[in-house]
């Protein structure tokens, strides 16, 4: 029985034998953190617009911008010197007891100022974990599996996020207005305290991936001055850094959009419970069932072009004033088709530098440039909003996605498809003409 559903899995999620029993405890701990991390988005999200408002988001933004430039500056000296086993656990663990502390001090047990101040540094805090477990996660990962095996499984373990959103969901829709908003602090931290833990066990159990024995040959990034002369590299670069400022934008136009619609932070958190349940569900599908076929049919080029589409579409609708479902639409875009979508596809591009390269790919993409991006939104969402152009932030965010397309079509001009690690039958047939093809060409 568990060998038919291990093949009938093998075959649903496009994998080579042997790659359920290998992936299925990452799949685990990668649920895990997520149902911490989606319980927490939730949880700052209804304290801030409730407690704060959302006219004071910018500011925010700029202030989770230089606490996640500290952490992650922090992050890479670490990195540098330590196992990856045990920076993943400082990571979850240090997250664990920023959610603890600010339970504290929303609960007044540390002063009047500390308890203003937690709503603010809950979002912050939720934030910067988020950024160091995405950046962390895919460097844990590859000590585990080669290259070859990531353009498979990768995917399928990201798709354990989304199968824990769903749970963090339902545990925000239930328990927030039962217990009170701030009360999921402390299972958040649990949550993360539970990951650390994990690492800690698969470290010790599991053996390690042996190197790529075919980096060197297969290296993009392999020229001269390293990755600072790879075009791949300067154009992950540059297409990554627009989408993370055009993410802010959506972030801003929705999150004022649910302040204005919701009556109190119970009613927003009980409405992001069920909204990112079912988000979470389509997410979760796509991520484990259509991302692999879309690479593998389309290509990692077709794959690239299909999130730059609909990021366009996201902020092309916003430029008309928002409804309900609009609002929907951008924080899906933001966020859970972000984790399905559009972070697999960008991980598999990752994947295509040599594996000491993919460390610094991540530390720069996602650590150094994730809250230098924040911060450039922060100024230009600020700007604007200080010097009364609200209404321009609509077309500038339209103008800013419009850049990031035409940045990621010249990504693309350099990304070589992955095919030979996912197994096709249509590769697999159309492989003899392609042989006769090659045999009977003129020169």
């Amino acid at each position: 029985m568990l060998d038919w559903i291990d093949r009938r899995i093998t075959a649903l999620c496009c994998l080579a034998p042997g790659d359920v029993s290998r992936l299925v405890p990452f799949f685990a701990l990668y649920a895990v953190l997520f149902a911490a991390l989606t319980m927490a988005d939730g949880m700052a999200l209804a304290l801030f617009l409730g407690r704060v408002g959302a006219d004071r988001l910018p500011l925010c933004y700029g202030l989770t911008a230089l606490g996640s430039m500290a952490a992650v500056g922090a992050y890479m000296r670490m990195a540098r010197h330590r196992p990856v086993a045990g920076v993943f656990r400082l990571i979850l663990a240090g997250a664990a007891a920023v959610f603890l502390a600010s339970w504290l001090a929303g609960l007044g047990f540390l002063g009047d100022a500390a308890g203003h101040a937690a709503p603010a540094v809950l979002f912050a805090a939720r934030e910067v974990s988020l950024v160091l477990v995405l950046a962390h996660f895919g460097t844990f990962l590859q000590e585990y599996f080669t290259r070859d095996d990531l353009n498979r499984v990768l995917p399928v373990v990201y798709a354990g996020g989304r199968f824990g959103g769903l749970l963090g969901g339902a545990t925000l829709e239930h328990l927030g207005p039962a217990l009170g908003v701030l009360q999921l602090a402390p299972v958040v931290a649990s949550l993360m305290f539970a990951g650390a833990l994990a690492v800690t066990t698969l470290a010790r159990r599991l053996p390690t991936a042996p190197d790529d024995p075919t980096a060197a040959a297969r290296r993009p990034a392999g020229v001269p001055g390293g990755l600072a002369r790879s075009p791949l590299f300067r154009w992950l670069v540059i297409s990554s850094g627009l989408f993370m400022v055009v993410r802010w934008f959506l972030n801003y136009e929705y999150n004022h959009f649910f302040e204005r619609h919701f009556a109190s932070e119970a009613e927003l958190a009980a409405f992001l419970g069920r909204y990112t349940q079912w988000a979470l569900l389509a997410s979760f599908v796509v991520q484990l069932l259509l991302v692999n076929r879309l690479v593998r049919f389309a290509g990692l080029r077709g794959a690239v072009g299909l999130t730059v589409v609909l990021l366009l579409l996201g902020m092309g609708r916003n430029l008309w004033e928002l409804t309900l479902l609009a609002a929907v639409w951008s924080r899906l875009l933001e966020s859970e088709l972000r984790f399905g979508l559009r972070n697999p596809i960008n991980q598999l591009v990752t994947n295509q530098f040599s594996r000491p390269d993919r460390v610094r790919v991540r530390a720069w993409t996602l650590g150094a440039l994730n809250p230098v991006a924040a911060l450039l939104g922060s100024i230009a969402l600020g700007t604007l909003q200080v010097s009364g152009l609200t209404s321009w932030i609509a077309p500038v965010g339209f103008g800013l996605a419009l850049l990031h397309a035409l940045a990621s079509f010249a990504l693309t001009r350099h990304l070589q498809d992955p095919a030979s690690s996912l197994p096709s039958p249509l590769l697999s047939r159309l492989a003899p003409r392609a042989r006769f093809a090659r045999s009977s060409r003129i020169v």
